[in-house]
């Protein structure tokens, strides 16, 4: 059986924020325009399948018209309603108002966005986001009250709450997100600020099989001023030509990957490294220098390069890329971003035609790249400026006139969602595609976003546990992995990255350590949003129990542990409920 860390199951990941992440066997999921991936992942943390649905739109409002009577059509049930203002609203009134638009999707993906008043009038005010509605005996439904979110389900008549989300919504007269996936029986709930990512609350919750609805249903208890936006309920059907099933060895190798029932099949070298792709009558080959060096891709799959060659230095940094009869040459500065790139027609060997050079603000860090025109002097060069995400990930090029010159959409995993225009050398995380292999180059090692994992094992070893073909550690929105050695936490909203690949549990350690400052300093949150127990002290506690275990196999996974138990204290205000696993 495949290598597996310990404790698989009962493992959580932790993200920035002092969230307590990814589910077991669906931990990462998003959402675009038309379509949503859902991943899934075995016992030893491969990714065991992607899984892809195309999204119909079945309500869509951004009341820009300010009308809510058409495009689409809503429905008045109680109270009375306005768009005018470019968001639905209804009239402060005594008790329950109700809206709502057709829908007999009984598992959607829904978003909207809703508005917490400055204040309320009074201790019960109340709004809801109906998920499936039948009738008033039969409904599914997120309640927001007091700062807090509660799922709640009635069937037949009997109402029972289904979880409970205290304190995730406490910022008065702020914009907040709820966005809902509803997979039959099962349902998740993702919560941010308005332009935030949602972030998973909790896991998955069971919901009734068999409840139908007709209608997505807005509410409003109460007096103050509560107010809707940005409305979207799609439906979804499965893209079997898009989800792909994997297959691995006991060496966490990838073995196949089976998509709409065509076999693509992966070998390796004594050395762990890729050897072979093979699909039907479509074969590349891979051959390798010392370590993690690749030489040559030779392939006849469509849209690949015939014949790759690279060549590096003794630093091992590659200087070199050879397909066909043209050459490109890199020139690179002390640490690992490359300054300079040449482009020769033809494969002499000659360092010849200065074509780019790059302004860089550390390896992750690409500030823009500079064209130069040939035979001309770099003071002539035509700036290229990139706009980065917070994996560093090219999303957009700018020029020196300020417009926009090229855009990019990434799947999670790296692979190109949309792209347009002249692509920049800084794509994926910072880092250079080739088009010729489908490979993105790190310094390291190459990472192929089709596999979703690196071409060969890490070359420091363990560092990131007993997968080291696993890129990190399945979480790549909130991590990154600079040099292709080791995972690194990535900031998101609050300023809480590390600068250098840094075990997880200091990534919490250090982004709950901002959001818990930030909470006792701004002074405009209420008393209960931050902790009252003293969580440093149960983290130091849970540390010293952590030292003293003299096996480094068992230690590293009880510090992992103890700042896992230190995030959801800050996040809960609650101490844990059961002791550190560790005698």
């Amino acid at each position: 059986m495949p290598i597996t860390g310990a404790n698989r199951k009962a493992r959580r990941y932790a993200h920035c924020h002092a969230n307590v992440g990814a589910a077991d066997n669906v931990s990462l999921q998003t959402v675009y325009n038309a379509a949503t991936e859902a991943f899934a992942y075995d016992a030893a943390d491969n990714l065991s399948s992607v899984t892809k649905f195309n999204l119909s739109q079945v309500v869509r409002d951004t009341f820009a018209d300010g009308d809510y009577t058409a495009n689409p059509v809503w429905t008045v049930w109680s109270g009375t309603w306005s768009a005018s203002s470019y968001y639905l609203a209804p009239a402060p009134a005594d008790g329950q108002r109700a809206i709502s638009a057709a829908s007999t999707t009984r598992s959607p993906d829904l978003r909207v966005d809703y508005y917490v008043p400055p204040s309320l009038n009074s201790f019960f005010d109340n709004c809801s986001v109906y998920v499936r509605y039948l009738n008033t005996s039969n409904h599914l439904r997120v309640l927001w009250v007091l700062g807090g979110l509660a799922v709640i389900e009635t069937v037949n008549g009997v109402e029972t709450y289904l979880a409970t989300y205290p304190n995730v919504s406490l910022m008065p007269d702020s914009w907040q997100t709820l966005y809902v996936q509803l997979r039959n029986e099962k349902l998740s709930v993702y919560h941010a600020p308005q332009g935030k990512a949602p972030r998973l609350l909790g896991g998955e919750i069971a919901v009734s099989s068999t409840m139908n609805t007709t209608q997505f249903r807005l509410a409003v208890g109460g007096q103050s001023g509560f107010r809707f936006d940005n409305v979207a309920v799609h439906s979804r059907s499965l893209d079997a030509e898009g989800s792909t099933a994997h297959t691995y060895n006991s060496a966490n190798q990838l073995v196949t990957s089976t998509t709409n029932g065509v076999v693509m099949n992966h070998t390796y070298d004594p050395w762990g490294r890729l050897s072979t792709r093979t699909r039907g009558a479509y074969t590349a080959g891979y051959e390798w220098r010392y370590g993690d060096k690749l030489k040559t891709v030779t392939s006849n799959f469509p849209g690949e390069a015939a014949s790759v060659a690279y060549d590096y230095d003794g630093l091992g940094k590659r200087r070199s890329r050879t397909a066909g009869a043209g050459m490109t040459w890199w020139r690179w500065g002390l640490g690992w971003e490359t300054l300079a790139e040449y482009t020769d027609p033809d494969s002499d060997g000659d360092i010849e035609g200065f074509s780019k050079f790059n302004v860089m603000m550390g390896m992750m860090h690409p500030l823009a790249e500079a064209s130069v025109p040939a035979g001309q002097p770099p003071a002539n060069a035509t700036y290229s400026y990139l706009a980065l995400d917070h994996l560093s990930s090219t999303r957009a090029v700018f020029s020196q006139a300020k417009a926009q010159t090229a855009a990019m959409e990434f799947f999670p995993y790296g692979g190109r969602l949309s792209t347009s225009g002249t692509l920049p050398h800084h794509q994926f995380t910072a880092k250079p595609y080739d088009t010729g292999t489908g490979q993105y180059y790190f310094p390291y090692r190459y990472y192929s976003p089709d596999m979703a994992r690196w071409t060969a094992a890490d070359p420091a070893g363990l560092v990131d546990g007993p997968n080291v073909y696993g890129y990190v550690k399945n979480n790549p929105i909130f991590f990154s992995d600079h040099r292709g050695d080791q995972a690194a936490c990535i900031s998101i909203g609050w300023g809480c990255a590390l600068t250098e690949p840094s075990p997880i549990g200091e990534c919490v350690m250090a982004c709950v350590t901002v959001v818990y400052g930030i909470c006792k300093l701004i002074k405009k949150c209420k008393d209960n949003e931050c902790p009252k127990v003293d969580c440093e002290a149960i983290y130091a506690n849970d540390t010293k129990i952590c030292n003293k275990l003299k096996d480094p196999e068992r230690r590293r996974p009880c510090h992992d542990q103890a700042s896992l138990r230190w995030a959801q204290c800050l996040r809960t205000g609650l101490p844990p409920t059961a002791p550190l696993p560790y005698p």
